[in-house]
């Protein structure tokens, strides 16, 4: 494990002229960026943000370790020693809590199914195992609900897609057993609406839809499905002003077919009539298990998500995913630029396979921000050789 942005190691030996035109590229990137969303991009967090830097030179190589945040030395002495997970995983899942830990459950390595759950403790910055799911699994997700418990749907366990869940309570640190699923899946997306309820789209074969009430603590089938079955897609939940009434949608975009096909359409799930619709266009590139962002006027970057450093957007006004553009430039290694995309969400766009530096270099992987401490933090994945991470 690591917090990000945490490790750059650039050249330094660029004139000055190509770091002032590097800069001018990085300054039109930012602004068609801009314009092609139509709105401001926030920052994780409201609160003022400082960087602190400390730097070491290495022949022609700096290594920066940048720490951003609203920090000062009284309130965060140091820079945070890495840790690491006490067991390697990919296709785990890692949610913050209320109390701003980090639950960490599943997942596999080289040795199979990873059953223990651990639970990261940003203020020791220490991991430490907690207990055991009661089903091993991989390819699931984990929803912190209402009451401050998680609930864990689906996944992949060690003879095909589940249809159990399990509940975690951080109160006792337990899983008990939650209740089933209609229909076996892995690979789905689970999004949780402004009433409550949580959205289970994809992960099987049919594209089946199901919707969990916390208060009955129950799944109901609905009778819809998505136009194009997927897996390993992603889900973001936005609002529509329509009259003097806001109108929850859901978009959902990528992701595999049952055929292990990329599928680059997207989808809209409209909250009130419980039907999906297709957006007007497919997306330029296959983004599989990418990070949606909402933007305040209601646009979706999706952003990575393949061997890619690719950022789209979805316009809900015309229904049509657009603003196609490279995060990080080809062969443009100016280190400010690097720096500007790991200081923001769309650092997403630079993890893959292949990816320089062993930060980057992985999938599977999750990445938490941590809310009020300005931190990302990175968790296991898998490396282009095959290996299983238990650190970034």
């Amino acid at each position: 494990m690591r917090f990000v942005p945490r490790l750059v190691r650039l050249p330094l030996t660029l004139d000055l002229s190509t770091l002032l035109i590097r800069r001018f590229r990085l300054l039109g990137l930012m602004a068609f960026a801009l314009v092609i969303a139509g709105s401001t991009i926030l920052p994780v967090s409201s609160n003022h943000q400082r960087t602190s830097t400390t730097a070491s030179s290495t022949g022609d190589y700096q290594i920066r370790f940048v720490r951003w945040a609203r920090v000062t030395s009284a309130d965060a002495p140091g820079f945070p020693a890495d840790v690491q997970l006490n067991i390697q995983r990919h296709g785990h899942t890692a949610t913050l809590l209320n109390d701003g830990t980090v639950l960490v459950t599943g997942g596999e390595n080289q040795h199979g199914l990873v059953s223990e759950a651990e639970l990261f403790d940003p203020t020791g910055n220490v991991f430490r195992v907690i207990g055991s799911l009661k089903n091993p699994r991989a390819d699931h997700t984990a929803t912190l609900l209402g009451d401050r418990r998680v609930l864990i749907i689906g996944g992949r366990g060690s003879d095909g897609p589940l249809n159990s869940t399990e509940i975690f309570d951080p109160a006792g640190g337990t899983f008990t057993d939650g209740p089933p699923l209609h229909h076996e899946r892995a690979g789905q997306t689970a999004t949780t609406l402004t009433d409550g309820r949580i959205l289970i789209a994809g992960g099987d074969a049919a594209g089946s839809i199901e919707i969990y009430d916390s208060q009955a603590n129950s799944f109901t089938l609905i009778d819809t499905h998505l136009h194009d079955p997927r897996s390993f897609h992603s889900a973001a939940s936005f609002s529509l002003q329509a009259g003097d009434q806001r109108i929850e949608k859901v978009l959902v975009a990528g992701g595999s077919g049952p055929d292990g096909i990329p599928v680059k359409s997207g989808e809209i799930f409209d909250a009130g009539s419980s039907t999906f619709s297709l957006v007007n266009n497919e997306l330029t590139n296959e983004h599989i298990r990418a990070l949606l962002r909402v933007l305040p006027d209601s646009k979706v970057q999706i952003i990575g998500g393949s061997d890619h450093e690719v950022m789209e957007i979805y316009d809900p006004a015309t229904n049509q995913f657009g603003g196609h553009v490279h995060v990080y430039p080809t062969d443009d290694d100016d280190p400010a630029l690097v720096q500007d995309i790991l200081d923001a969400p769309t650092r997403t766009a630079m993890f893959r396979l292949g990816a320089p530096g062993v930060l980057l270099d992985r999938e599977r992987q999750t990445i938490t921000e941590l809310t009020g401490l300005n931190f990302a933090l990175v968790l296991g994945g898998v490396d282009a050789n095959d290996n299983s991470l238990a650190s970034a």
